[in-house]
């Protein structure tokens, strides 16, 4: 925090409240504006057929949400609107919890837990909503360190093609 904003916060702590507020309100619409055309592109693409999402989708409604989001209680989650109330550590954990939930799930599938059917799809859903809340807390711990997922991605993937001989970049 900048010294200019503590002073601020000083002199005039309902008003800098208010600001956050009028923020977080600010990006819940602007998040409603985008859900409300992902519901468009379903209706005119089909299900399956809408534009894949990119990292800047995700960030955005990463960012939007947070200030929205609720516990298990009801109660508002984060006490900041950005999430920087939990630290690294606690995003870090978050992600790592989905991983484990995931590797869970390969577990199970790979010791024939599930018979196949509707038993092995319902495990393979399961596992495609870890994967999901995996990158989705990644994504949230990326933007406490202020790192562009989508850039990080794409000169990490380029690099490796380089290193082992690849023509394949992003």
């Amino acid at each position: 925090m900048r010294a200019d904003e503590i002073l601020t916060l000083a002199r005039d702590p309902l008003g800098v409240a208010v600001n956050n507020l009028n923020r977080a309100a600010e990006l819940a619409v602007e998040l409603c504006e985008r859900i409300g055309r992902v519901r468009q592109l379903v209706r005119e693409y089909g299900e399956h057929d809408v534009p894949a999402l990119t990292f800047d989708q995700l960030r955005a409604a990463n960012v939007a949400r947070l200030p929205l989001f609720k516990n298990a209680q009801g109660e508002t989650a984060h006490a900041q609107p950005d999430g920087s109330d939990w630290t690294p550590a606690d995003w870090m954990t978050a992600m790592v919890g989905e991983v484990g939930e995931a590797a869970n799930i390969i577990k199970k599938i790979r010791r024939g837990d599930f018979a196949r059917g509707s038993a092995l799809e319902a495990a393979m859903e399961a596992l495609r909503r870890e994967f999901a809340d995996v990158v989705i807390y990644l994504d949230i711990l990326a933007h406490q360190f202020g790192i562009d997922l989508g850039a990080a991605v794409r000169d990490k993937f380029n690099e490796k093609s380089r290193q082992v001989g690849a023509e394949v970049t992003l």
